[in-house]
């Protein structure tokens, strides 16, 4: 293929989001995702609550997948057939996982993900991760979907090579699934209450005092990484923001806008999920399970 200059080109050129929430428990990231454009939602736990939301239930009244295979059929559905939805939500990453080790276990003949010896079980498995990766990038690029990656997060000690450790929130996943995630999206949100420290002097010794957290029930999201959790984000977003989509939405219209935002936007936002060629992942070769279409057409 010949290039020339008119293939150098300028100008911003979005595609949908691609998120990763991760935060406490019953903070509400599903609630989150739910106000997100047309939702279609994959749970792995029953972490919906009372909400009702458009879901794939592949058995009678079980809103829960249940394989890593069941995954990607849900996806493989939607990237092939016609559907109102807008945006995919996996609920929750944290959950799927020990699917994926089964699913890893069982491809390579091995008992379980320990099996193999030397970690060597996490490293096929986050490769088979990286599948997962190329089907939302294929239903964002070719379907105009956003992505939802809801996780729970989890303290965790971090060695860091040029100070002491120190705990840090992180995704409740495997080192090497999160740091897949991170490096994939284009918002890896930390959400958390709000919280404000008050020291309370001790009634008998001036000198000493008590420190202790209150708050209100604000629910926050971090989209910049500090010392005390992962995070980042590609669109000059503020570090701190309510927990709502709107919220996001308002601020990555506005981030966009802002000079200074081309910096955070980088080529690699359409970046292959891995080094493998493109033309690898094939999505028109996923064969798609009869019921799992008739599930979801049933259930619209």
């Amino acid at each position: 293929m010949a290039i020339s200059l008119a293939n150098i080109v300028r100008g911003q050129r979005l595609k949908p989001p691609r998120v990763v929430l991760y935060g406490v428990g019953g903070i509400g990231k599903t609630m989150f995702a739910s106000q997100a454009p047309s939702p279609i939602f994959l749970f792995t736990d029953e972490g919906q609550g009372k909400m009702d939301v458009p879901r794939f239930e592949l058995r009678d009244n079980d809103p829960v997948l249940r394989t890593w295979a069941e995954i990607l059929e849900c996806l493989a559905w939607l990237y092939s057939n016609e559907h109102e939805y807008q945006t995919v939500v996996l609920d929750s990453l944290d959950f799927a996982e020990p699917m994926l080790w089964r699913h890893t276990a069982e491809k390579h003949g091995k008992d379980d993900v320990e099996a193999f010896g030397y970690g060597k079980g996490y490293i096929y498995a986050c490769d088979e991760a990286r599948e997962l990766t190329r089907w939302f990038d294929a239903l964002r690029t070719d379907r105009g979907m956003a992505v939802i990656v809801i996780a729970h997060s989890e303290t965790k000690k971090y060695d860091a090579p040029d100070h002491e450790p120190y705990d840090r929130y992180k995704l409740r996943v495997h080192d090497r699934v999160a740091n897949l995630m991170h490096d994939w999206c284009d918002v890896m949100a930390f959400a958390n209450w709000e919280v404000h420290i008050v020291k309370d002097k001790d009634a008998f010794d001036k000198n000493k005092s008590t420190a202790r957290g209150v708050g209100q029930g604000r629910r926050r999201m971090f989209t910049e990484e500090r010392p005390a959790f992962m995070a980042k984000n590609r669109y000059d977003l503020p570090f701190e923001m309510p927990l709502s989509w709107k919220a996001l939405e308002d601020a990555i219209a506005a981030g966009v806008r802002h000079p200074q935002a081309l910096d955070n936007i980088s080529a690699d936002n359409d970046a292959p999920a891995d080094d493998r060629p493109a033309e690898e992942f094939n999505p028109e070769k996923k064969k798609i399970p009869r019921k799992t279409a008739q599930t979801v057409q049933e259930k619209s």
